[in-house]
């Protein structure tokens, strides 16, 4: 009967009773490969994120209809569908957008849609043209108000 390897590593199991002036060589070959292998996984280990806290250094990439999920029931959702990109809330209570800068602002390839400016009033635009804001008195409109009823 001749020597055989262990399943997972390709370890040498050395046949009983024979061959017993290489054990010594193949033991040590063996030994240094169970090291390759464990410096390996902890190399891995090291560089994988902790399951609580640590920092991502690079993009995540998410394919269409790959959702990012937050909150115990995946009650926020942000996902692109392959034709629209969707922030998705089904949670209690309200989704708020908050910021510690001056506005927020939408827009479209460099169009304001509407800004929303800290401690001042909000602007909503058509085609990139301001319609109407909101002031410290009340609302300004520019062009034709049509109201019904």
């Amino acid at each position: 009967m001749a020597d055989s390897t262990t399943p997972n590593y390709g370890l040498t199991l050395p046949e009983v009773g024979a061959s017993e002036d290489t054990w010594g060589t193949k033991i040590n070959a063996d030994m240094t490969l169970i090291d390759t292998q464990m410096k390996a996984s902890a190399d891995v280990a090291a560089a994988a994120l902790p399951k609580a806290g640590g920092t991502l250094t690079g993009d995540v990439s998410h394919g269409d209809n790959v959702k990012a999920k937050f909150g115990a029931g995946d009650d926020l959702q942000i996902y692109h569908d392959g034709s629209y990109s969707r922030i998705h809330d089904e949670g209690v209570g309200s989704l708020i957008l908050q910021t510690n800068g001056s506005n927020v602002s939408i827009n479209s390839t460099g169009k304001n849609m509407g800004v929303f400016t800290k401690d001042a009033g909000v602007a909503l635009y058509y085609d990139g043209v301001q319609k109407l804001a909101t002031t410290s008195t009340g609302v300004d409109v520019t062009g034709t108000v049509t109201a019904d009823g």
